[in-house]
């Protein structure tokens, strides 16, 4: 389907803290004593500075409040009015409840200086979500993974020098770094189907007008029953044999263009009309993209946008990519949007036959490389949304997208083989139909542990 999908407290530790002691030694023994004394020792010095830091952060925080306790204490005993008596008490109250909240923080850091008590930080790549102090030589009851990627189930799996550890049994007795690992996967239930039974249906030939959800494929026209999940035979006025991968918008009305094929829909009657266009008079489709402000067409080195008030098709210069005879050519369906940025992502481009991955300035109409992490052989027709996060199927190639970090990371379906471009959504529920057979449907859900 051709789709416009438009749309921690973190404590930070700076120090690198190592696994060391008996438990560490035998673990890893391949390690002299020496080396596991060195390791020891550089984790905690470099802990006894973040303490230190945290110390000198707590000792300021105090004389701040100390000197905003002083000062409103003053005017205290030169209030008179009983209103604002009782507003100098209780802005009193409020501090001195902060500076008990320090003292707490102190009591913790000198648990930590004498040994009673162990920093435990977990991390997920680079990035710290949660820090707890421990009683030395005990176990952890708590946990609270905080995964990148929302609304998708997962399973964590955690590790300490690389090696993969049961959380809840490790006993801690030195400060310890913990490696998370989030396993991100989910599940499409099989759909009870009703209605025309169509075998080969193809994802990108499915369309909505606004108001119903059509399969177009040829003669094959059909329209979705949104309550028994079943397809209708549909009978269409002024045309009856078209694509719905060629089927577009351009936020006012609803087109089928094909070539020299121009056709304007009115949804009341279902009627299909000529569509006369002004500049260039024939495009396809399946190549017209959207940057949430203007209507493209890309098709090759054919590139033009749509003045949408008066139907005029302009010629349009793009900068950043590789030229060929002096031509930049891409397509519109390997287009697709994070709902943040618009990228073209291809792993043939027409130019260089090469993995080409840009990134759009839309106000300069510059297309700039791009570099993804995870995975990166990425086609933009393969990419789809479940309104929530953004998916990557094609075949055995499974991934979620992280979005502030730009990075894909793998994604487990209890469906085989998942096509991006055989998802296709009625505007409720998201539905997979493999032409291997079988129906599914993708409901996203709550967070799950």
């Amino acid at each position: 389907m051709k789709k416009f999908i438009i749309t921690l407290v973190c404590l930070v530790t700076t120090a690198a803290i190592a696994v060391a002691g008996w438990f560490g030694y035998a673990k890893q023994k391949e390690r002299t004593d020496q080396q596991m004394q060195e390791q020891y020792k550089a984790g905690y010095d470099s802990r006894d500075a973040e303490i230190a830091e945290l110390e000198a952060n707590r000792t300021a925080k105090e004389t701040a409040l100390n000197a905003q306790i002083a000062d409103l204490q003053e005017q205290l005993a030169n209030a008179a009015d009983p209103a604002e008596i009782v507003t100098l008490n209780a802005q009193i109250a409020e501090l001195q409840k902060q500076k008990s909240e320090l003292q707490n923080e102190a009591d913790t850091l000198n648990s930590i200086k004498s040994g009673e008590s162990v920093v435990v930080t977990f991390k997920n790549d680079a990035r710290t979500y949660d820090v707890q102090v421990v009683a030395k030589g005990s176990t952890i009851t708590e946990v609270n993974p905080e995964p990148t990627i929302k609304n998708v189930g997962y399973t964590c799996t955690y590790s300490i020098n690389g090696e993969e550890v049961e959380i809840s049994d490790y006993v801690f007795n030195n400060h310890t770094t913990v490696t998370s690992s989030f396993n991100y996967q989910d599940e499409m239930a099989a759909v009870p189907f009703s209605g025309q039974s169509i075998v080969d249906i193809c994802g990108n030939n499915v369309w909505t007008d606004g108001n119903n959800t059509y399969y177009s494929d040829g003669t094959k026209q059909y329209v979705w029953n949104l309550d028994t999940r079943g397809w209708s035979k549909m009978t269409w006025n002024g045309l009856s044999s078209f694509e719905g991968y060629n089927v577009w918008t351009d936020g006012v009305d609803y087109y089928y263009s094909n070539r020299s094929y121009q056709y304007v829909l009115n949804t009341a009657t279902h009627t299909w009309s000529t569509m006369t266009w002004n500049g260039r008079t024939y495009h396809v489709g399946g190549k017209i993209w959207t940057d949430g402000i203007n209507y493209y067409s890309s098709y090759n080195a054919d590139q033009y946008v749509l003045e949408v008030a008066t139907h005029t098709w302009s010629k349009i210069t793009w900068n950043g990519l590789p030229l060929k005879q002096n031509y930049t050519m891409f397509d519109g369906d390997d287009i697709w949007t994070d709902g943040v940025n618009y990228y073209y992502s291809t792993t043939n481009d027409p130019v260089n036959y090469e993995n080409a991955q840009y990134v759009l300035d839309a106000t300069t109409h510059t297309w700039l490389k791009m570099t993804w992490n995870g995975f990166s052989a990425i086609d933009g027709n393969k990419v789809w949304t479940d309104g929530v996060n953004f998916f990557y199927s094609d075949a055995d190639s499974q991934y979620v997208l992280d979005v502030a970090t730009h990075t894909w990371l793998k994604m487990t379906w209890n469906v085989a083989d998942i096509r991006g471009d055989a998802v296709w959504t009625d505007g409720v529920n998201y539905y997979y139909f493999p032409t291997s057979g079988g129906r599914y449907v993708y409901e996203s859900k709550e967070q799950v542990a």
